[in-house]
This record gives C-alpha cells, structure tokens and sequence, in this order.
C-alpha cells in the first residue's frame, strides 16, 4: 500500500474597518490522503498458466479548496454578532469511487486486454454554506467572567441528485451548537499576597 500526503497552502487578511467590526478572508487549499494497492498472483493449474494483476486507486481521505469570508461585530462591549460565509469548490474534486484495473495473462496466443473500471467523474456542485453565531459576555466579579455561545449553520450537499448504477446518498446539513464557558484570571496576583 502506497500512501501519499500532499501538503496544503492557508492564507488569510483579516481588516478591521471599524472598532467594532473585524472582517477575514480566509483560502485553504484541497487537501487529499491518496491510496494505491497494487497486487500480483501467478496462475499454474496445469491447463490454465498465466498471472493476474490488480491495481486499486482511490482517495481516502479529501477537503475542498474553500474560499471564507467572516465578519465579527460587537454591538455593545459584552455582544458579539458572527457570520461566515464559505465557498467549497467540490466540482475540482476527485473521483468519489476507486478506480480498479485488472490484467489477466493465461498464456494463451491472445491474451485478455485489462478490465478497467472507472466511473465518471464526480461531477460534484460547488457550495456556499452559510454560518450565524452570537455571543455574550459577562463579567460576575473581578476574576471569573461568563460567556455565553449560540450558531447556526447551513451546508448545502456537493452532490447532485444521483440516476444510474453509482448512487451517491447526500442531503443538505443544518447544524445548531450553543456553548458556555468560564474564565478565572487574576489568580497569580491573589496567590502572590
């Protein structure tokens, strides 16, 4: 088994145009683990003499080039207003099924030519999901603040409605997530007196 890894480029800018407003546009690249098995048996029953070879591709693991836009505004000094905008290009992607070639040999005069399966391309969409979130600070006392967190997100399925003998089963996502936390500072000053 030959397991490749490639390496990905992530850059962003962030800009803040006002001071309760910061803006990111953020790119990371596709990322992709790809798998290769290839396999070899030698064939001698005394009427059939050859070999068989199998070659398997596929990915086994694959993120999109995506492209986000996040703003963050802050209404009041303890609010915190969130949306995130993000373009995944999944019509670049690879193959969603392994392509599989295989070669048999039996020593005859004219032997078989390979058996090649390959499906189509993945003909998958691009996306834009769409993320909202809010938070909410307060402070209880000099060193133990509260926060408080709630999200929306909608990610809209890459693959298209799927007619033949390859059926991909996808749908649309919404996801909701709340959130709290505590932070305790100021302690080193206590402790030090």
């Amino acid at each position: 088994v030959d397991i490749k890894t490639r390496v990905g480029l992530v850059a962003s800018a962030w800009w803040r145009p006002l001071a309760a407003l910061d803006v990111a546009l953020t790119y990371r690249a596709a990322l992709a683990i790809d798998n290769e098995f290839r396999t070899f048996a030698k064939i001698q029953t005394g009427i059939l003499n050859g070999d068989v070879s199998i070659l398997f591709k596929d990915v086994e693991y694959y993120t999109p080039h995506t492209l986000t836009l996040a703003a963050a505004w802050r209404p009041t000094p303890s609010l915190t207003l969130l949306a995130d905008f993000v373009l995944s290009l999944w019509g670049l992607a690879p193959k969603p099924v392994p392509d599989v070639s295989i070669a048999v040999n039996l020593g005859t005069p004219d032997p078989t030519a390979p058996l090649v399966l390959q499906p189509g391309d993945g003909d998958y969409w691009n996306t834009i999901s769409i993320r909202l979130g809010i938070e909410w600070t307060a402070r209880f006392s000099r060193t133990i603040t509260h926060t408080l967190r709630g999200g929306v997100a909608y990610e809209p399925t890459p693959i298209p409605p799927q007619r033949g003998l390859l059926t991909l089963i996808d749908s649309d996502r919404y996801a909701f997530t709340v959130g709290s936390g505590f932070l305790f500072s100021g302690f080193t000053n206590i402790f030090k007196e």
